[in-house]
């Protein structure tokens, strides 16, 4: 009986994929993502800026809320749209799109969560990058806490696994994360 309560208990847990290695996005990708999309993100903001220009009479005084429109913008533009499939230019531009552990279009928690720990942590693109070169899902630490992979606009799952949760220790910090273990 003990032996079935195993198996019952491994069938009630979510089962991820993970792709081929060279499906998932490399630094050299990552860095084209983070810069075009950090253009794109300049550029909202001089329209912003412009259409505020062109409509106020008051230009030496930018009012707040002109950075709350443009961290709007921004937000729907890095996560909103990329719950339904739609990808960035950045990830256009290197043919790669992010998922969630399942292969699916990630949910707007995690998309959310990706966006603020870019915004909120300056520090965190340069870690994103280290951290990248030694994941063997070349997840940064963006995509660990949000359990999403970038990958090959057209990659297929290699495989299946289960998904556990694995404990890192970061700069004197202990995190876990949902990470897929592959089947074996």
């Amino acid at each position: 009986m003990e032996k079935n309560e195993k198996i019952i208990k491994q069938e009630n847990r979510e089962i991820g994929v993970f792709y081929e290695d060279s499906k998932y996005a490399s630094l050299i990708q990552r860095v084209i993502i983070i810069s075009v999309d950090g253009v794109m993100l300049i550029v909202f903001g001089i329209m912003i800026l412009t259409v505020w220009t062109i409509t106020s009479d008051n230009i030496e005084e930018m009012p707040l809320y002109l950075f709350y429109i443009w961290l709007i913008v921004s937000y729907v533009y890095m996560s909103v749209i990329r719950i339904f499939g739609i990808r960035t230019l950045g990830n256009i531009l290197t043919s790669t799109k992010v998922v969630n552990l399942e292969g699916k279009n990630p949910t707007l928690f995690q998309m959310t969560l990706r966006f603020f720990m870019l915004v909120l942590g300056p520090i965190n693109f340069l870690l994103d990058l280290f951290w990248l070169t030694n994941d063997p899902y070349k997840q940064t630490l963006r995509d660990k806490f949000a359990a999403t992979y970038v990958i090959d606009k057209n990659a297929s799952p290699l495989g299946t696994g289960v998904q556990t949760f694995s404990n890192y220790q970061i700069m004197g910090f202990s995190f876990v994360f949902r990470e897929v273990k592959k089947l074996t």
